[in-house]
């Protein structure tokens, strides 16, 4: 090995020294640190990144290692961990570091001295352009847009800049308005409750918050509506999907009646509800089937429809119900049967329907197939939406907030 290296000396002078650089990595890698070698000229730099490619197909160095030059596609996070790895396999040099990466020595200059200094390699964000709107301003325009809850942001962005608020972009006030939680969305049907309405439905649920509503039979009356769809569909392009919709929908209205031992049989209405109908209906529908759960120990619970509430109904209900519920007007949100009418009409109009016949078969079978867990679980969130009125002050609840 001595003799070739002599006369391998001889020839050249550079291939002398790669060779004598290499056999000192292969003889005493153990105690070699790269960092012993310091870069005089672009020749020794690319001896060294061949030896360096040896060391990696023989595993002294991780082969993940970067030795190829400075790439304009990587990131800054990139380039600072490269660089940062170098620095850990002993290459602690501005100018080693960016003869070997190719990065701007000014770059390496300043990735060298988050190392030093123990700083994170992950990018800083910085503080952006500041902020034309003030504090005062943001909270005008969150105030137009609560003042004027179908203003659109064009004409929020108008009443602001009238209002003294600097001259920016519709796209401005959307960003604030977003930012300040607030978001433009159809409203949800509720119906209005007066400060009486509040008061006797606080009073209806301090009364009631611990009662046993394992023996409670909830009724009530719903419409269903032929050809109502109001599923979301996948479309293409970005457009909603077109579904047929009749101009005069048939409906159907039908009662009925859950606990938690069950439900009773569905009865669907034909024409209106009076007096007579409805008491027809509790006694074809109800009470069998109450009976057979309870026995004489249940308590009925319905809304105060005009039917229910008509003098022989009261009449008829004190000869052959147990008990009843005093419920508080405008109070639909208390009662879980209310949950159960919105799930069967999903389920329906998933089920496609083509005929009218068919929508009252689909009608009945979704009713006969109820799993009495869900009728369950919805009856014993009673407690909690009692709790939840009595917070709103009476207010209406939203059950998705329980």
């Amino acid at each position: 090995m001595t003799k070739l290296l002599a006369k391998l000396t001889k020839n050249t002078t550079k291939l002398h020294t790669f060779l004598l650089l290499l056999g000192a990595f292969i003889h005493a890698p153990a105690y070699m640190s790269l960092a012993h070698y310091h870069t005089v000229t672009k020749f020794e730099m690319h001896l060294k990144k061949s030896i360096l490619i040896f060391l990696q197909q023989h595993h002294w160095i991780a082969s993940t290692f970067q030795i190829s030059h400075f790439d304009l596609n990587m990131s800054q996070v990139e380039v600072r961990k490269q660089l940062q790895y170098l620095h850990s396999r002993g290459f602690t040099s501005v100018q080693e570091l960016h003869s070997i990466s190719g990065v701007p020595l000014r770059t390496v200059y300043r990735v060298l001295h988050r190392i030093e200094s123990g700083q994170d390699m992950q990018h800083r964000s910085g503080a952006g352009r500041p902020s034309v709107l003030t504090s005062n301003d943001k909270r005008r325009i969150c105030r137009l847009a609560l003042a004027h809850p179908l203003y659109s942001a064009s004409e929020i962005t108008d009443a602001a800049v009238q209002a003294g608020t600097p001259s920016v972009s519709v796209r401005t006030i959307q960003r604030q308005l977003k930012a300040s939680g607030l978001v433009k969305l159809p409203p949800k049907h509720v119906l209005p409750l007066t400060k009486a309405h509040k008061q006797a439905r606080i009073a209806f649920c301090q009364q009631h918050l611990y009662d046993d509503w394992s023996t409670t039979f909830f009724t009530d009356e719903s419409s269903f509506c032929f050809h109502r769809d109001r599923h979301p569909r996948w479309s293409s392009g970005g457009k909603p999907a077109k579904v047929p919709h009749s101009k005069f929908p048939k409906t159907v209205m039908i009662w009925g009646g859950i606990s938690i031992m069950g439900y009773s049989s569905l009865a669907v209405i034909r024409g209106s509800v009076n007096q007579h109908t409805y008491q027809q209906i509790l006694n074809d529908h109800l009470l069998p089937n109450a009976s057979a759960y309870y026995g004489d120990s249940w308590r009925l619970q319905q809304d105060n429809a005009r039917p229910h509430s008509a003098i022989s109904t009261r009449h008829w209900i004190l000869e052959n119900v147990p008990a009843v519920l005093t419920w508080p007007p405008n109070s639909a949100d208390l009662s879980p049967i209310e949950n159960l009418w919105s799930f069967m009409k999903n389920q329906i109009e998933k089920s496609g329907a083509r005929n009218f016949e068919d929508f009252k078969t689909d009608i009945q079978s979704v009713w006969e197939n109820f799993d009495i867990s869900l009728i369950s679980r919805l009856i014993a969130t009673m407690p909690l939406r009692l709790r939840a009125c009595i917070a709103a002050q009476g207010g209406q609840i939203d059950l998705n907030d329980l």
